[in-house]
């Protein structure tokens, strides 16, 4: 939204969550390279995909074209496979002075902005996407301390007075309008159906009902958004159910240290939720994954104190 406004051509990719997975896919790689980008700026991705930028950088060279790549993500990185890219932005990369590390996704695109508007004299424009980078801070669940605080707070007032075009057709269709604008609406209410539109079906549906400069076309996302969101909970519900019905009828699953449940065809949309409920429910490091064929594709939550990325690790 920000570089349309200084005139430039931009467009955006979002990987298929069900196809290509998070981050930079092979899919999106083939993308790059059949259409004529000069510049690629992540967003909430990239500081794992060496390789795929790599791929990328080769068959750049292959074409004889150049594409800067700036990174900017708040994931943490590997500090012996940081991606090749004209600029990595992430407070976590050796070195990094920045002083406030638990900056979001949305919270360093937004700081990109701010850069941009130092850089260019825009004075304080960079604060017409406050809002959003606010909603994107509290529906991240990051720590509302520090800098976080200080941008969810100014975009609450923001939305209150001038709200993105966007957010302001989520308010009214799922009727938010007249309540107090606070951070469990923005968490509880507008995040999962932003939420949705991935989980369910396209997500780049929320990429336009931000950038919308239409209140019909607004509104028309929004209820789009909210629809997916009713489907989302539904579809949810039964997983839940079917995953409490599998485990409590099988006591090996039930009282072994780690819960494993498993079903053919659940959609991939919903089992990091149900994943989530699962381990509130019995409080142990779960794992649901949805079956296809001979292939399983899974989602995993796990509880304080026990870090289930380093315990896959090992079992690897």
């Amino acid at each position: 939204h920000f570089l349309k406004s200084l005139g430039m051509d931009v467009s955006f990719y979002i990987p298929d969550r069900t196809e290509e997975g998070y981050g930079i896919s092979e899919t999106a790689v083939m993308f790059l390279l059949e259409n004529p980008y000069d510049l690629m700026i992540t967003v909430d991705c990239g500081i794992s995909a060496k390789e795929r930028l790599d791929q990328l950088q080769t068959g750049l060279i292959d074409q004889g074209r150049k594409m800067d790549v700036i990174i900017t993500d708040h994931h943490q990185p590997n500090p012996d496979s940081i991606p090749n890219a004209l600029a990595v932005v992430n407070p976590h990369v050796s070195g990094s002075n920045y002083p406030f590390q638990r900056l979001c996704g949305a919270g360093i695109a937004f700081k990109l902005v701010q850069a941009l508007c130092n850089r260019l004299n825009l004075a304080d424009r960079y604060l017409d996407y406050v809002d959003l980078a606010a909603l994107g801070t509290v529906a991240d669940i990051v720590d509302l301390s520090g800098e976080n605080r200080v941008i969810v707070w100014a975009g609450l007032k923001k939305m209150q007075r001038r709200p993105n075009m966007g957010i302001q057709a989520l308010l009214k269709v799922s009727e938010g309008t007249g309540r107090e604008i606070d951070t469990w609406l923005l968490g509880y209410i507008l995040a999962p159906r932003i939420n949705a539109a991935g989980r369910m079906g396209d997500a780049s549906r929320g990429v336009y009902l931000f950038t919308a400069a239409d209140p019909v076309q607004a509104e028309d996302l929004a209820r789009q958004m909210q629809q997916d969101n009713t489907l989302r909970q539904k579809t949810q519900e039964e997983i839940f159910q079917k995953s409490i019905e599998a485990i409590e009828t099988d006591p090996s699953c039930k009282d072994g240290q780690v819960i494993i449940v498993c079903g053919e065809g659940w959609h991939h949309g919903v089992i990091g939720i149900v994943a989530s409920l699962l381990t509130e429910r019995y409080f142990k490091p779960c794992f649901v994954l949805s079956v296809q064929g001979d292939t399983a594709t899974g989602s995993a939550r796990s509880v304080n104190g026990f870090n289930i990325f380093s315990a896959m690790d090992y079992c690897k």
